[in-house]
C-alpha cells in the first residue's frame, strides 16, 4: 500500500509539472506573445555580443564556484579551485538538461560527500557546502532585487504587480534578521523557539549539521561576508546578461535596475513552483513584468535568455563525463581526503 501511495504521489508531481510547463505557454501562444524567429536569429549573433555571452558564462563559472570553495573552507574542508569548477560545471549542464532544477546540486554533493576521499564525519560538512551554496546565491538575489526595487519603487507601486514587489522586500529583510541573529549576532530565543529548532533538528539531517557548525562559520565571518560579496556580483554580472538579451530582443534599451527587479521576482516564483527549467511560469513572469514596467516581448525575452544559457551548460558534458582516472583518483587522493 505504501508503495502505491509512493507512485500515485510521483504520477501527481510528474504531472503537476507538465501542467505548469504547458498551461502558460499555451496561454501566451494563444496570445500570440511569441516570435520563434528571434531564437533562429541567434544563429547571426554579432560577434561582439557573442563574446560578451562567453565572458558571462565562464565569469559565472569561476565565481560561483570560488564562491563553494569559500565556503567549504569555513565548514573545515579542503576544496581545491580545479574539483570545484569541473564539478559545478557538471552540475549546470545537469541543471539545465534533466527535469528539476536540483540536478546539479545533487551531483556537487554527491561528489564532494560520497567520495571514499572523505571521513565519514565531515561527509555532512560537504553536503551542508553545498547547501550554503545555493542558499548565500539565493538571499543575494532577494537582497539584491529587495534594493532595485527600493530604488524604482514608484513606479513597482503602481504597477499591478506591486504585491510581488513588496513581498521580495519583505523576504530580504526577514532573511536579513534571521541570518543577522543566526551567523553574526547570536541571540538567546523563548524556550518554545528552542523546542522547535531541536525538534527540526532530529527529523532534519542538513539542519542539524548546520546547528553543529554554527561555531565554525560565526567564527569566520569574514569569509561569510566575501561569499556574500561573490553573490552579489554574480547576481549583477546576471542581470547585465539578461540586460543585452532583453535589449537584442525589443531593440530598445531596457534598464539594468527594472531587469535586476524582474530577474529577482520572476526567478523566486519559478523557484517555488517547482517548473523544471522555469519553462512555461518563467515565460509568463517575464511576459507580465517586463509589461509592467514598459517593456514588450518579455516571454521572448525568456526564450532567447533559456536557449543560451541551456546551450552553453551543455560545456559541462565534458567534465561530467570525465572518466575516473589513475591521474585523477591520485589528485583527489592528495586534495579532498577527510
Amino acid at each position: 500500500m505504501g508503495s502505491l501511495n509512493t507512485k500515485y504521489r510521483t504520477y501527481m508531481i510528474v504531472l503537476f509539472k507538465i501542467v505548469i510547463v504547458t498551461v502558460p505557454i499555451y496561454l501566451l501562444l494563444q496570445e500570440d506573445q511569441f516570435d520563434l524567429t528571434l531564437q533562429l536569429g541567434l544563429l547571426e549573433t554579432p560577434v561582439a555580443l557573442f563574446t560578451l555571452f562567453i565572458v558571462w558564462f565562464f565569469s559565472f563559472i569561476l565565481l560561483v564556484a570560488l564562491r563553494w570553495v569559500m565556503i567549504a573552507h569555513i565548514l573545515g574542508l579542503a576544496l581545491p579551485i580545479k574539483f570545484a569548477l569541473y564539478t559545478h560545471m557538471a552540475g549546470v549542464f545537469l541543471s539545465s538538461w534533466l527535469p528539476g532544477s536540483i540536478g546539479g546540486d545533487v551531483w556537487k554533493a554527491y561528489r564532494f560527500g560520497q567520495l571514499r576521499k572523505l571521513s565519514s564525519e565531515k561527509k555532512g560538512p560537504a553536503y551542508l557546502s553545498v547547501f550554503l551554496d545555493r542558499a548565500i546565491g539565493l538571499f543575494a538575489l532577494i537582497v539584491w532585487g529587495a534594493v532595485c526595487i527600493l530604488w524604482n519603487y514608484d513606479v513597482w507601486n503602481q504597477s499591478d504587480y506591486s504585491i510581488l514587489a513588496d513581498g521580495l522586500i519583505g523576504l530580504a529583510v526577514l532573511l536579513s534578521l534571521v541570518g543577522l541573529a543566526l551567523f553574526i549576532t547570536p541571540l538567546t530565543v523563548p524556550i518554545f523557539i528552542a523546542k522547535i529548532i531541536t525538534n527540526l533538528r532530529q527529523k532534519t539531517d542538513i539542519l542539524n549539521v548546520l546547528f553543529q557548525q554554527l561555531q565554525s562559520i560565526r567564527q569566520n565571518k569574514t569569509g561569510l561576508i566575501y561569499s556574500l560579496l561573490i553573490s552579489l556580483i554574480i547576481q549583477a554580472i546576471n542581470v547585465f546578461f539578461l540586460m543585452l538579451i532583453a535589449q537584442y530582443v525589443t531593440d530598445l534599451s531596457v534598464p539594468f535596475v527594472a531587469v535586476s527587479a524582474i530577474f529577482a521576482i520572476s526567478l523566486i516564483i519559478t523557484i517555488l513552483s517547482l517548473a523544471p527549467g522555469g519553462l512555461g511560469v518563467g515565460h509568463f513572469m517575464f511576459f507580465v513584468l517586463f509589461e509592467a514596467q514598459g517593456i514588450p516581448n518579455g516571454a521572448d525575452i525568456f526564450n532567447v535568455f533559456f536557449v543560451v544559457i541551456t546551450l552553453f551548460s551543455a560545456i559541462g558534458i565534458f567534465p561530467y563525463f570525465w572518466p575516473d582516472t589513475p591521474k585523477k583518483e591520485a589528485y583527489l587522493d592528495k586534495n579532498l581526503k577527510g
